[in-house]
């Protein structure tokens, strides 16, 4: 076998070139603890590449040495191992850089790879916090709902990017870069640094999937993590904060028109209701959308409402031209903030009211999308995280416009530092954490809770058992709010039409139900006024104790002697109306009533309740005794 001077010649080069890029690294690498870590980081990444590439360049050069050997006389007296070993300067900068990198470095893991025997290089292939070589990489499985990056049709999941998994440690690069060998696309240095400093930054980050062959550009990356990170978790669940406040006012923006009409009432509504809040920029994108959706209803197939339709409006409701410039401005806000939300209308909780490290984008860095841009930003977000997580911030929002019932969400009880939580949590228990209460419009009924179940006292011997107990014979009186024959739907359109309650903090206490008039200075209900059901689970007559916490017994005024027949448990899913408190000089109370052919236990107003009142029931003394618990109504206060 001939020996191929000119490709020796060539492999030494190469070698000589490796100790030169090692040499230049050790400044860098020399950099004192306190500096930015993440450069250093940076820096062993790109040291194992070359060590990789050295590890490649022995071995070409042991087999060549090998071919040398076998192409010379076999002879005992003039064979010498002509395997060629690293060039001293290579073992000696990497035994330096070793001990230099280990005791200021940590790191999560280390994948250790099969280096080549004779080598001195094997340790830099293990430097503590350097990346493992690219041949010990191997595709890992892309976890549910896991960030990760792809290059030709390979996925890899970014390690760190479970929100538990760290514990309070520094993030290495290594724990969630990764690189396919066999691709020449490198993941640019400006994202890598990004992605290392929301990792380090944010507990709570979530970075994004994207392709290594054509990754987003660190804006782009700014945006789509923001809005499913710690700070976006945290402002949607201080907009909820904050609203329990009874000062937050959000109430008058419950308008029940629609259309053009109800677009200029919601900007008139606006100018009220800005600079009375703390949250009057978040108020003011919401109706701002309102507004947009509301026009464009009303387009009959046109890419956009008449302007002579919005004027005629406008003439119609008395609007002045000083005050029509601000309307056409909500209105084109509106838009954009369609356009940036598409079909996940929950982001306008949170696209940040602020700008905030790491990530450092505000309102105006989404707006100014267009294009491509913004198909980019919505093919990003589209995962089943943000998926879950808008669906909550929409359910917030739905409240806040007064078409959903209001609720509690779950973090106010089981986590209720959530609004300004900073450590970590698992991906699982945030998207649970930041869900709306479960809620029921009726009562739940399930007949095989009642198979073992008695009859009711009293229940007539001509009416099947078991059965649902609140439903009511045809032949009996079937609705209090009209003649009709139980096909009506007076208890969805009676029962609650006078007012939608707020949830508020009212102090000692706790959360209980605020009147909410549909103009300020208004009385929210009249005395007489059906304002909503008690529901939740229906359960036989004798399953709990009498006067139990959350239970609520059933009477039928239509059986003789007004037995129980059932109990209302609201300890589980149930209507807002569970969140009544006590008053011993009470607003409401809870009576059954007849409604489209069933029970129903209504909360009844017993006098005129004021805008901003809390609506309540007078439990009773004993009740109060047998829990334990002390009046704290204002008529029951001592004066200090």
């Amino acid at each position: 076998m001939s020996l191929d001077l000119e490709r020796v010649d060539e492999l030494l080069g190469k070698a000589q070139c490796l100790v030169k890029s090692l040499a230049s690294l050790r400044p860098t690498l020399e950099t004192p603890n306190g500096l930015i870590r993440n450069e250093l980081a940076i820096t062993l990444h790109d040291l194992t590449v070359v060590a990789r590439d050295t590890l490649h360049l022995t071995s070409d050069l042991s087999s060549l040495a090998n071919s040398i050997v076998t192409s010379r006389p076999s002879s005992s007296d003039h064979s010498q191992d002509l395997s060629p070993t690293p060039p001293t300067s290579i073992s000696s900068v990497s035994s330096t850089l070793s001990k230099e990198i280990d005791t200021p470095v940590q790191t999560s893991a280390i994948v250790d790879a099969p280096t080549p025997p004779h080598t001195d290089l094997a340790h830099v292939a293990n430097i503590n916090a350097a990346p493992a070589l690219g041949i010990a990489l191997g595709p890992r499985k892309r976890l549910p709902s896991s960030a990760g990056i792809s290059d030709s049709n390979v996925e890899y999941e970014l390690g760190a990017n479970k929100r538990h998994c760290q514990g309070d440690e520094q993030v290495s690069e290594d724990d969630h870069l990764s690189r396919n060998t066999a691709s020449s696309n490198y993941m640019p240095m400006d994202v890598r640094k990004l992605i290392y400093k929301i990792k380090n930054r944010d507990k709570l980050s979530r970075i994004p999937t994207f392709s290594i062959a054509d990754p987003p550009t660190t804006v782009m990356l700014r945006r789509v993590a923001a809005v499913q990170g710690g700070p976006a978790i945290r402002q949607f669940c201080s907009l909820i904060h904050t609203r329990r406040s009874r000062e937050t006012e959000m109430g008058l923006l419950r308008i029940h028109t629609s259309g053009l009409e109800r677009a200029l009432e919601l900007t008139r509504t606006l100018r009220v209701l800005t600079g009375r809040t703390a949250v009057s920029t978040f108020i003011t994108r919401l109706v701002q959308f309102h507004i947009a959706e509301a026009v464009d209803d009303t387009k009959a197939g046109r890419l956009r409402a008449d302007g002579e339709q919005i004027k005629q409006a406008m003439n119609k409701f008395g609007w002045g031209e000083a005050e029509r410039p601000r309307f056409f401005q909500y209105l084109r806000q509106g838009r954009s903030w369609r356009s940036i939300c598409g079909q996940y209308v929950g982001l306008l909780s949170l696209i940040p009211l602020k700008a905030e490290q790491p990530y450092g984008v505000s309102a105006k860095d989404f707006l100014s999308m267009k294009g491509s841009e913004l198909d980019t930003f919505l093919h990003m977000i589209d995962n089943p995280f943000v998926a879950r997580l808008t669906d909550a911030a929409s359910a917030f929002q739905d409240m806040v416009m007064g078409s959903r019932e209001d609720a509690e969400f779950i973090w106010e009880k089981n986590q209720p530092e959530l609004y300004k939580w900073h450590g970590h949590l698992p991906e699982t228990d945030v998207l649970s954490l930041v869900q709306p209460q479960a809620s029921c419009e009726e009562c739940l009924f399930d007949k095989k809770d009642f198979v073992d179940a008695p009859n009711p006292p009293g229940w007539p011997e001509d009416w099947a058992w078991p059965a649902h107990p609140l439903l009511i014979p045809s032949s009996h009186k079937q609705c209090d709010f009209c003649d009709g024959d139980g096909n009506c739907s007076c208890r969805q359109t009676r029962v609650g039409a006078a007012c939608r309650p707020q949830v508020k903090s009212f102090g000692k206490q706790g959360i209980g139900l605020q009147a909410i008039a549909l103009h300020e200075g208004d009385l929210a209900c009249r005395k007489g006024d059906v304002l909503g059901q008690l529901t939740g689970r229906l359960v036989p007559a004798d399953t709990h104790p009498h006067n139990s916490l959350w239970i609520v017994e059933m009477r039928r005024l239509d059986i003789r002697g007004d037995p129980i027949v059932c109990q209302i448990d609201v300890g589980g899913v149930a209507s807002t109306f569970r969140n009544l408190n006590h008053s011993c000089r009470s607003s409401a109370r809870m009576i059954p009533r007849r409604a489209s052919g069933r029970w129903i236990m209504a909360v009844e107003a017993t006098r005129d309740i004021r805008h901003g009142e809390q609506i309540t029931i007078n439990f009773g003394k004993a009740f109060l005794r047998n829990q334990g618990l002390r009046c704290e109504c204002e008529g029951c206060q001592v004066p200090s």
